[in-house]
């Protein structure tokens, strides 16, 4: 493209309508298209990916949960076609956080740009709010079968002891440091069920140091890929997990007060609420997108200016 550009102008300039530059124009325009033609063919969705009875199955489970395959019963990113969160993923870049407490899961391991399971033993899936386990071989240990094909290796194992994807705990501890809140978290005696490491919070915040008999209530009325509303309902104050990755730019509001929003479990979000019933909105919103966008509409606006001037001096 840079080198038709400088055709074009070359051939403005020296105002020759020479044949072999548009013809070369032309040919460089054509051997582009066949390039991309080649590169990225169509074909319906259904050819490619398509849905299997496994994957049927898990569609039709309510709520929300995610997904994942010991080693390529269910390639790493295939599920997103059919709508389902997968705790893998094929990616070339990828949330430092994230895929650090990956690698973390046992038998865990990346092959290039995959991040594949060669085991489901973790208690960290539980965490992940991993419910659900395609696989060809039994993965064992609390894990129960959960749907069964005639004449197919391909089975989908339930776990039972995976958590919400958004809960409320009452007792937290502060972690001067990523890698410390990585440790801690790790602890074989760390409860992530009741308790929840929190970064950047301060020393003083307050928390429950019991948790109260009645369990609280989060229940997620709507989920976006930048916005999820999370309706509360807790006996005592205490902080809501959100076990979605956490990246600066993450914004939340209880109610209408904005809240601070917490790295939590070392990967995931979290936010202070306080008891009773109450609504948690958490919004993408990072600053360098409004920076962005700022200047892509100051330079919408120069380029405007250029072109009226241009248009107002030929008219002369």
């Amino acid at each position: 493209m840079l080198a038709v550009g400088l055709l074009e102008w070359y051939r403005r300039r020296s105002g020759k309508q020479a044949v072999w530059l548009n013809g070369l124009v032309l040919l460089t325009c054509a051997d582009l298209f066949l390039i991309g033609m080649r590169i990225n063919p169509t074909m319906p969705s259904a050819q490619v990916f398509p849905p299997t009875p496994a994957i049927r199955f898990l569609q039709q489970q309510p709520g929300l949960f995610r997904v994942g395959g010991l080693y390529l019963a269910l390639m790493p990113n295939s599920s997103m076609v059919f709508g389902l969160s997968d705790v893998r993923g094929y990616e070339p870049v990828v949330p430092w956080r994230q895929a650090t407490l990956f690698n973390q899961i046992e038998g865990a391991f990346r092959l290039n740009h995959y991040a594949v399971l060669r085991s489901a033993d973790s208690r960290l899936l539980d965490l992940m709010n991993v419910e659900y386990m395609i696989a060809d071989r039994e993965p064992g240990g609390r894990w129960t079968l959960a749907f069964d094909q005639d004449q197919s290796p391909i089975r989908v194992y339930r776990n039972p002891d995976v958590l919400p994807r958004a809960f409320i705990v009452y007792q937290s501890e502060h972690a001067v440091s990523a890698q410390a809140a990585l440790s801690r978290l790790l602890d074989k005696n760390f409860n992530f069920r009741a308790q929840v490491i929190l970064e950047g919070a301060p020393l003083d915040l307050p928390a429950v140091s019991q948790t109260p008999p009645q369990a609280g209530q989060a229940r997620i009325v709507q989920y976006e890929p930048e916005r999820v509303v999370i309706e509360t309902d807790a006996p005592a104050d205490g902080i809501l997990v959100l076990t979605d990755t956490y990246t600066p730019g993450w914004q939340a509001r209880v109610d209408t007060q904005p809240a601070e929003v917490y790295v939590a479990d070392y990967a995931f979000r979290a936010v202070r609420v306080p008891a009773g019933r109450h609504r948690v909105e958490f919004v993408y919103a990072p600053a360098s997108f409004a920076v962005g966008s700022a200047l892509s509409m100051a330079a919408l606006a120069c380029c405007g200016l250029w072109a009226a001037v241009i248009l107002y001096q030929r008219m002369r």
